[in-house]
């Protein structure tokens, strides 16, 4: 085979996938938008909040029927020339964490983060 093509089937499944970072970065955006300054305190919890948000709604579950059956969509992007794509729909996500250890665990945190930050203006 040559060796270009050898290459490019390569590039087509790569070690690091990038779209699960993106998508980190994206959730980071919307929980702390650059264009607004916030405290160091306020960067920090809001990276742990959306680090906690991205983190419960990685892999939803997919949403299903009282039947059981598992909704789907159908897509028709530009880029395939108006072909159809068919999608699994997940549940909406969740913007509350169930898990108490998560709370307390961030509530820990952000006492200690004020505590030593008190200290350090002493």
């Amino acid at each position: 085979m040559k060796a270009s093509i050898l290459n490019d089937i390569k590039r087509l499944s790569p070690k690091a996938e990038t779209s699960c970072l993106e998508g980190f970065h994206s959730t980071l955006n919307q929980w702390h938008p650059k264009m607004t300054c916030f405290s160091w305190l306020g960067t920090f919890c809001r990276h742990v909040l959306a680090s906690l948000h991205f983190n419960e709604n990685l892999r939803r579950d997919l949403k299903q029927t009282k039947d059981g059956k598992t909704y789907m969509h159908v897509t028709f992007p530009k880029f395939k020339m108006g072909e159809e794509v068919v999608r699994e729909i997940a549940e909406p996500p969740s913007y509350v964490t169930g898990e108490t250890k998560r709370r307390k665990r961030f509530g820990c945190l952000v006492a200690e983060m004020i505590y030593y930050k008190a200290a350090e203006t002493r």
